[in-house]
């Protein structure tokens, strides 16, 4: 109590001062009330207002800074940016405030204002702006506007003054790329051949020249100039690989084939390597020949639940060879295994008709039983099984038998936890957490005993762990935590995202039911009398959520070998795509896009919605999807972008206007920037008070915010 009645006498003293004009005692009493709590930032404001007053502009534009400083760190961007507009009117050509102005109009979502600040601050700094501040800079406009090329390219040269040879010549890629998508393919050349005088057998720039010279049909050129880059730097795998990709676009299949038979000798894994070179044999009238070099690749992709790269590299093969059996009877136990009935339904009856051709009784009846089984409504397939039934010997057939690795039709909810816990396993194992990864599968064996892929992985884990000491618990959570600081330090900062839930397995199933019998299980538990855990009994929690939180973003940041190398068979089944598809086919171009993005491929529906997008009908539509996309990526910023595009073509205050506006409010909410959710939420029950759970969301906010 008696500290209220302190400050409410040097508050009134301090008032009384001002008044009577004497504002430097005025201002040593307000100084008085700073206490280091959120009540500082308005009574700093008052001092910094007395220092400009008494002449002294340097001392109140220092307080100001504070202040902005104080009120960006607890998310109160629209105040830090009303001071940071007072300050440039103090300092109207303050590189560092132009520079926070933009920052700040760029977590509140104004992009275009934030470019702005930012030009404004390169101009001023283009002088007195030192070369690292200035190559930051300049990062910061390119990552409001990818398309920037300007900037590209005065940070390239910028980089080349500072002898960053290497991200110069990325610069300098990604921009030719840039006007490459444009069709300017003479100034990507000329900027490409900037990049080849600075960094000499680099392989994108070479990628990326060859790419010009076969859009001026030299394609002659660039395979020459490939081949004299070999002949000086050497066999380098990944000259070699853009060696054997222009051959095999010139259908120079046999030295391709060469190319491609030299990686593969050199590494058998290689995954881009192995698909093209089936290309090849599918090119020759070999489908068999193919499947046998994929096999491989199938086998892996389905151990690591990776069933849509799966279905890409078959496609090729069933693209060329629509019966081919082999490939079609792997595509079959792909959609056994991911629990889709009706694309298996389509695959079945194709082999069904090949079997029927070629006479093949036993497969006649098999396939028969299996699609009655999972087609109870189709009278002709009933009719069918009917009769083979009846021509039995004792007129009762039993069902044909399942093929061995067919596993139950499950929902896409428990797809999902199969999916997500191997991953898992896959990431413990490489960390050497051995025991943890077993009794992930030991659970999910018991969730779902019938799936083949459990029991795979489960056989594939390494034998003969040895006992693991107390310490080594610390040990490896340090491991995970540091590696997750490191990435977290080569990240750009973006807002604190939503914790995970402790469930992750299941509804039913807990963290320490995964966990128990495990090493990190023993940890959560208090030490026992004879020994201690080394600053694990205070942080536990802390500590698993930290392993959490790296295992959920190393497994959406991390992209295996084999991964990126099949994005090539992604990129070949959009090419057979386009063959069909004419790019003004809206309908088929949105379609395709939902497609993509329930299979997960984002950037292959992004670019169908925005071909799609092109037929103004469905324009707003299309927006709303690419938003979606992208906040399945959680990149929430670019995702707000895409959603303030739907929002300009919508009438404003019909239905849709409200539905996205909600959207909007979601993703204010993952970027944590609450108070501006809450006012979008606010206008969405207004509206409709019942809409979604826009109650619920506003009571939460109106406490947080």
């Amino acid at each position: 109590m008696s500290s209220k009645i302190d400050r409410t006498k040097v508050t009134e003293n301090a008032e009384r001062l001002v008044k009577a004009g004497r504002l430097g005692e005025a201002s040593s009493e307000y100084e008085k009330l700073l206490d280091g709590t959120a009540q500082d930032i308005p009574t700093r404001n008052i001092i910094a207002d007395l220092q400009l007053h008494l002449g002294r502009e340097e001392r109140a534009v220092k307080i100001f800074r504070g202040n902005v400083a104080a009120l960006e760190k607890q998310g109160s961007y629209s105040q830090a940016l009303a001071l940071c507009k007072r300050i440039i009117k103090l300092v109207p050509q303050d590189i560092e405030t132009l520079i926070k102005l933009g920052d700040l109009y760029s977590a509140l979502g104004f992009m275009v204002e934030a470019k702005e600040q930012y030009g404004l601050a390169a101009e001023s700094g283009g002088t007195v702006g030192d070369a690292k501040s200035m190559g930051a800079l300049y990062e910061k406009m390119i990552g409001l506007d990818r398309n920037d090329l300007e900037t590209r390219l005065k940070l390239a040269e910028l980089l080349v003054k500072t002898g960053g040879i290497d991200r110069a010549s990325v610069e300098l890629n990604e921009t030719a790329e840039l006007l490459l998508a444009k069709g300017d393919t003479a100034e990507a050349g000329r900027i490409l051949l900037e990049a080849r005088k600075l960094k000499d057998g680099d392989a994108r720039t070479l990628g990326n020249l060859a790419r010009v010279m076969e859009t001026e049909r030299r394609g002659d050129e660039a395979i020459a100039m490939v081949e004299e880059s070999v002949s000086r730097h050497g066999p380098r795998p990944d000259l070699m690989a853009l060696l054997g990709d222009l051959l095999l676009n010139a259908r120079l299949d046999a030295r391709a084939a060469e190319v491609f038979d030299r990686l593969l000798a050199e590494d058998a894994d290689n995954a881009d390597a192995r698909a093209k070179r089936g290309v090849l044999d599918l090119r020759a009238g070999r489908p068999d020949d193919a499947f046998a070099r994929y096999e491989p690749l199938l086998v892996t992709l389905l151990n690591r639940s990776k069933e849509t790269e799966t279905i890409g590299l078959l496609g090729l093969i069933l693209f060329a060879y629509p019966t081919h059996k082999p490939s079609l009877e792997k595509l079959a136990s792909v959609f056994r295994r991911t629990g889709r009935p009706e694309a298996l339904t389509v695959v079945l009856r194709t082999l069904f008709k090949e079997a029927e051709r070629q006479k093949d009784a036993a497969a006649v009846r098999s396939l028969t039983g299996e699609l009655a089984e999972i087609c109870p409504d189709d009278p002709e397939i009933q009719k069918r099984w009917k009769a083979i039934r009846k021509s039995e010997p004792d007129g009762v057939a039993e069902p044909a038998s399942k093929p061995p690795d067919r596993a139950p039709v499950l929902p896409e909810k428990d797809q999902d936890i199969i999916r997500t816990n191997l991953s898992k396993v896959d990431l413990y194992v490489e960390q050497g957490l051995v025991r943890n990864a077993r009794r992930i599968l030991e659970n999910l064996m018991l969730l779902y005993p019938d799936d083949p892929r459990i029991h795979t992985q489960y056989e594939r884990l390494p034998k003969d762990v040895p006992a693991m000491a107390p310490g080594d618990v610390s040990l490896l959570i340090d491991r995970v935590i540091g590696q997750e600081a490191s990435e977290a330090e080569s990240r750009p900062a973006v807002p604190p995202e939503r914790p995970l839930p402790d469930r992750v397995v299941s509804d039913t199933v807990s963290l320490d039911e995964i966990f128990g019998g495990t090493d990190l299980a023993a940890a959560r538990q208090a030490p026992a009398a004879d020994f201690r855990y080394p600053d694990l009994t205070a942080k536990i929690r802390e500590e698993l959520d930290a392993i959490e939180t790296a295992f959920y973003r190393q497994i959406k940041g991390r992209t295996s070998v084999i991964e990126k190398d099949l994005g090539e068979i992604v990129a070949e089944f959009k090419r057979h795509v386009d063959e069909k598809i004419e790019r003004t086919d809206f309908e088929a171009r949105y379609n395709l896009g939902l497609a993509f993005l329930e299979q997960g491929l984002y950037d292959e529906a992004v670019a169908e919605f925005q071909l799609a997008a092109k037929d103004a009908g469905r324009a707003a539509d299309c927006f709303g999807l690419i938003s979606q996309s992208w906040k399945r990526r959680r990149n929430f910023r670019e995702a707000l972008r895409w959603i303030d595009e739907a929002l300009r073509l919508i009438t404003a205050g019909s239905d849709a206007d409200f539905s996205l506006t909600y959207e909007r409010a979601e993703l204010l909410e993952d970027l944590n920037e609450n108070v501006q959710a809450l006012e979008l939420f606010r206008r969405v029950k207004a509206w409709n008070g019942k809409y979604r759970d826009v109650g619920k969301r506003v009571k939460i906010l109106e406490k947080i915010a």
